[in-house]
């Protein structure tokens, strides 16, 4: 048994679905914790990784069928929360994780959720939290209940109709990887947010990590992007009646976000930043090390797999 299976998973389930862990300090160092368990078993990859070739590699698409059968039959995902479940766990790991920095009273707090999807988070939360508006580009799968209790707007993230300084909290799941600009959303948080508001935001899979194409339900194996030409799986997908990946990703780096938090401490108090890493299929960068060197040079990139930040406006 692997140590991810053994050790690293188990913890992940801890952070991820025991709620009385939600203390930010208990948290962290979990997490912190799980990342150095990580990277221990990432060694020989990394050695793989950083003396591999340099000149672009791929492999052949005739591999794909063989490795779909051996990855989408049974992928290790960590997360097999139900639905519903999951739902009501974001709203109970939102509130947990802002309830103590929020510049009032939760009962008196005005929320803003970016990219609120079928607003049941929002939903949850709107027991919490004065009011509650999910912002969106369409409202098309927002969800029958939570019109009753949540306001829905129309609009890009990064150019909001707020008011400055009329929200105390926004927050946001699996959305920074898909904002076109997401500097220009955390920017944009900035103005809305009053002072000493909050951000919350968890996101991922990041573009260089396993899953970083969205491609689940189209072809279901680890670095596909990474390991195929871009052509090749179009054409496969496209000749095997699959969907072709998702473009709806911003294919932005590690790097990328790192740098967008900590150019910003000037406006933001990090509350809270922690790096979430996917090691399960380090395999495949040990096997196929050129086919990863030549698309970074950071083997963190393809590692971690997402982000949570919690910010305070300074």
């Amino acid at each position: 048994m692997s140590i991810a299976d053994a050790v690293i998973r188990p913890l992940y389930l801890m952070t991820e679905q025991r709620h009385d862990l939600r203390g930010l300090t208990v948290r962290d160092w979990l997490l912190r914790a799980m990342a150095g368990l990580s990277r221990t078993q990432t060694r020989a990859a990394r050695i793989s990784f950083e003396s591999a070739n340099q000149r672009p590699e791929f492999l052949s698409i005739s591999r794909l069928p063989a490795m779909i059968d051996r990855y989408a039959a049974g992928p290790r995902r960590w997360d097999k929360r139900r639905p519903a479940d999951k739902v009501a766990g974001r709203a109970i790991e939102v509130f947990k994780s802002v309830r103590d920095y929020l510049p009032g009273d939760p009962a008196e707090t005005r929320a803003i959720e970016l990219a609120c999807g079928d607003g049941r988070v929002a939903m949850h939360l709107a027991r919490q939290f004065r009011s509650v508006t999910g912002i969106d580009l369409s409202d098309e799968n927002f969800a029958d209940e939570a019109r009753s209790s949540v306001e829905i707007r129309i609009e890009d993230a990064a150019r909001l109709s707020a008011d400055n300084g009329s929200a105390d909290l926004l927050y946001s799941f699996d959305a920074f990887e898909h904002f076109t600009d997401p500097a220009a959303v955390l920017d944009e948080a900035y103005r809305v947010l009053a002072p000493g508001g909050v951000l919350y935001a968890s996101f991922g899979p990041l573009w260089n990590s396993a899953f970083g194409p969205h491609q689940w339900g189209r072809i279901d194996v680890p670095y596909l992007h990474h390991l195929f030409r871009a052509a090749d799986l179009d054409h496969f997908s496209d000749t095997t009646g699959r969907r072709r990946l998702t473009p709806n990703v911003n294919r932005l780096p590690l790097a990328y976000f790192r740098d967008l938090f900590s150019l910003r401490d000037h406006r933001f108090k990090r509350v809270s930043y922690v790096e979430k890493m996917n090691v399960s299929f380090v395999d495949l960068i040990d096997q196929h090390p050129s086919c990863f060197r030549t698309k970074t040079n950071d083997f963190d990139e393809l590692c971690v797999r997402s982000i949570e930040v919690v910010l305070k406006k300074r």
